[in-house]
């Protein structure tokens, strides 16, 4: 990945994930060049956050532009780091009665292999 484009990504994290600073240890962005039916090659974006908690939420988004799949990936982690901190404050014993449900799409949340 070249400088401009790790550039980008740092910046596009940082908007959407600045408030959750404190939560996230890191984040892993893997990009690549993918078949794609017809004209040639799409874009991938893969996003992994490793949470303060030592869960992990990974996203992944394929689209004709790097630059769009990046936009896509980094809002999808950004909202999938939220919803794993919600459930996980929402299920915390005291705090009243676990929910549950909701769409989970191909946002995918995991604990680490101990």
């Amino acid at each position: 990945m070249g400088e401009g484009l790790r550039n980008y990504v740092g910046l596009r994290l940082m908007s959407v994930m600045d408030h959750l600073a404190g939560q996230v240890e890191g984040v892993t962005v893997r990009l690549a060049d993918v078949d794609a039916p017809g004209d040639g090659a799409e874009k991938r974006c893969r996003m992994l956050a490793r949470l303060a908690s030592s869960r992990e939420v990974h996203v992944e988004e394929t689209g004709s532009g790097v630059y769009a799949a990046i936009d896509r990936a980094a809002e999808r982690l950004a909202h999938g780091v939220k919803g794993d901190l919600l459930r996980r404050e929402t299920l915390t014993p005291g705090r009243g009665q676990a929910r549950t449900g909701g769409p989970q799409g191909s946002v995918g949340t995991s604990r680490p292999a101990r």
